[in-house]
């Protein structure tokens, strides 16, 4: 009796096992729409939207083109590399060329005017320009002692409050003048 029960039990379990299998509910309907996060798309390269190739919903796939964009920058860009390119070939053909007659002649006169330059400096100063450089040292250490004498005078009347402080600042900056050029010219 025992195995009785025991056998009707797995009859009952498989029994219920398998109405259990077959019973499957209906999928559960509902209305209303599934949205996912917001997507940003971002471009490499910016500018203005020429077209949009796609609508909102629209199904794409890898590789698809969704927006075109108009190349302004671009083509500034590739109008500028091709004038440096046409400068550079250019450079090339005239070197490859060789110079002309007229940059010839005129690297020759550059070249002879430095030689006439350093022979200058060779030979050293001429008698009369040593003598301008003397005259103009005695012109300056005179100009210095006329402008220590006008100091010393106004100097003497500011004192007295005879002469205002302008004329005493005139004096003092012709005197600094006088000192510096003097120094300049024995240099």
């Amino acid at each position: 009796m025992r195995r009785l029960v025991v056998v009707a039990i797995l009859a009952a379990a498989l029994v219920l096992l398998l109405a259990w299998q077959q019973w499957r509910p209906e999928p559960l309907v509902v209305s209303g729409m599934v949205e996912i996060a917001d997507v940003r798309l971002g471009s490499r390269v910016g500018g203005r939207v020429a077209a949009v190739r796609v609508d909102e919903g629209d199904r794409v796939a890898k590789g698809d083109v969704l927006v075109e964009l108009e190349p302004y920058d671009l083509r500034a860009r590739l109008a500028e590399a091709e004038k440096t390119l046409a400068a550079a070939e250019w450079r090339l053909q005239k070197l490859s060329v060789g110079f002309r007659p007229e940059e010839i002649a005129q690297a020759e006169a550059a070249r002879d005017e430095a030689a006439a330059f350093l022979q200058q400096l060779r030979n050293g100063p001429r008698k009369r320009e040593i003598e301008a450089a003397r005259a103009q040292v005695e012109l300056a250490r005179a100009e210095l002692e006329n402008a220590k004498r006008v100091y010393q005078r106004i100097e003497a009347l500011f004192a007295q409050k005879a002469a205002d402080q302008n004329a005493l600042d005139e004096a003092t900056t012709r005197l600094e003048v006088a000192q510096a050029t003097l120094e300049d010219r024995e240099a």
